[in-house]
């Protein structure tokens, strides 16, 4: 269930940001870090999009499905980047 009322309340009282972590579902990515435009259009609208109409902020990749891969990896470096955050 959406509630953006609950999750800016709960959120203002964290005074911490809502951040929209991006877990690669439609694209590779090996395909997302060679590609000059980034997102897929349709990870674009699922995963910036959607989450910005809540006040998510700050699309950032954290990890995805790889090449021959059944289960998503993380890319270590963008999780310790955002983490950091």
């Amino acid at each position: 269930m959406n509630d953006s009322a609950a999750a800016a309340a709960y959120l203002g009282a964290l005074k911490r940001p809502l951040r929209s972590v991006v877990s690669l579902e439609t694209q590779k990515v090996e395909d997302w870090a060679a590609s000059r435009v980034g997102l897929n259009p349709v990870q674009t609208a699922m995963q910036v999009a959607i989450p910005e109409i809540d006040g998510a902020t700050e699309a950032f990749v954290f990890g995805g499905l790889a090449a021959g891969k059944d289960e998503p990896q993380a890319l270590e470096d963008r999780c310790r980047r955002i983490a950091r955050r």
